[in-house]
């Protein structure tokens, strides 16, 4: 995938965009990759958040089916 995005920016074209990436990878396609260009809903920027009290005393996390065991 490299070569094929060194050889595309040689020939003069920019990848420095998602786009450019996006049209690099889908006209010189490489075996075993997809390309596709997704982009953030900005809209819903409100997130609510809440604290664990003492949440940095916590040690080794694994995480399971159930959810999450914390030792």
């Amino acid at each position: 995938m490299k070569a094929a995005i060194r050889t595309f920016c040689i020939e003069g074209h920019d990848i420095l965009v998602a786009n450019g990436m996006h049209i690099m990878l889908k006209e010189r396609q490489v075996k075993g990759t997809t390309a596709a260009l997704c982009s953030v809903s900005e809209s819903n920027k409100n997130a609510e958040v809440r604290k664990l009290e003492g949440f940095s005393k916590f040690h080794n996390f694994s995480f399971e089916f159930e959810g999450i065991h914390v030792g």
